[in-house]
């Protein structure tokens, strides 16, 4: 299965606002919701320090899907009291895409999450609502993560050339995550990515439209 691209990215660069109100921007022609912390009741927890952001990292959850902002925002409330339990000092992830294709900010991206042992600084951790080892990842899902890979990546300058620029987790440790549904998927996630940063690194004077494609 081909991989939605993503809307185009803002024709007058990467900006260093809000981060937040940038994806929103980035990802708004995919007509999908970007929601920030409040929405699910963030507790900031424990101070973490901050990084300079390097990488990527794709996870899934590995529970139920979700396919409703309502239940994304509940399971993410969960998680990080979950997290905040086992001494995270606050919710792990960086950012939560759902069936939907909504995209939900977890951990500031500019703060060291906690979602790979012993990589996580400079790494930044993108979730998946279900399970993807017994279920496909929506069409919509892939596209906000393309999306949101390409606008993090250019935002912080990554370097696409580094092969582990984007790592599925299961690279870090002996588990399957993302799932196999989404494993299959991510060099073509990649790649896509790949095209939508460097066109930014080097300043594309207009928009970056990648028509969304399907089977």
């Amino acid at each position: 299965m081909d991989v939605p691209g993503p809307a185009p990215i803002p024709t007058s660069g990467v900006s260093r606002g809000s981060i937040l109100e940038d994806v929103k921007a980035a990802l708004s022609g995919l007509g999908v919701t970007v929601l920030g912390r409040g929405a699910w009741g963030a507790r900031y927890g424990a101070d973490a320090p901050q990084h300079t952001p390097m990488k990527m990292t794709v996870h899934h959850s590995a529970g139920s899907p979700s396919h409703t902002d309502a239940n994304v925002l509940s399971q993410i409330g969960g998680w990080e009291k979950d997290h905040m339990k086992r001494g995270f000092g606050r919710m792990g992830y960086h950012w939560v895409i759902n069936g939907l294709g909504s995209v939900v900010e977890g951990t500031g991206t500019q703060l060291v999450g906690s979602h790979t042992r012993a990589n996580n600084a400079g790494n930044v951790g993108i979730c998946l609502a279900g399970n993807f080892d017994k279920q496909e990842p929506t069409d919509k899902m892939l596209a906000s993560l393309v999306g949101l890979m390409a606008y993090v990546g250019a935002r912080y300058d990554m370097d696409t050339r580094s092969p582990d620029f984007v790592r599925g987790h299961e690279h870090y440790v002996e588990k399957s995550c993302p799932g196999d549904h989404v494993m299959n998927k991510l060099a073509h996630i990649r790649e896509k990515a790949v095209k939508l940063v460097l066109a930014q690194q080097m300043g594309a004077p207009s928009a970056i439209t990648v028509a969304a494609v399907t089977n």
